[in-house]
């Protein structure tokens, strides 16, 4: 965790308002991770114990926050195509996952 933080390139921004992240991903095996924003915050949902805030690192790469702490944390990383849309989003949990944009 330390090792990945110094990598981290500082003072970026996300590429779109907060906002436009929200949208429900799907993985074929895995089923669906649903971004919501919640008071300004961005929150992920994939299955019923992995919900938490998304904290922004760099660019269109975020920290998801668990509520429930024994979770610990992971990383999700967005894909902004060539409209300016987020279509897809990896999540690394205990393998990554890959989920594309259906809504």
């Amino acid at each position: 965790e330390q090792q990945r933080e110094k990598t981290l390139v500082k003072g970026t921004s996300p590429s779109l308002p907060l906002a436009q992240y929200a949208g429900t991903y799907r993985e074929p095996t895995y089923g669906d991770l649903v971004i919501t924003m919640e008071d300004g915050v961005l929150r992920a949902r994939f299955g019923p114990v992995f919900v938490g805030r998304l904290e922004h690192l760099q660019f269109d790469a975020f920290r998801a926050v668990w509520d429930n702490p024994a979770r610990e944390t992971n990383y999700l990383n967005f894909t902004i195509d060539v409209t300016r849309r987020a279509t897809e989003a990896d999540l690394y949990l205990w393998v990554p996952a890959h989920f594309a944009r259906v809504q």
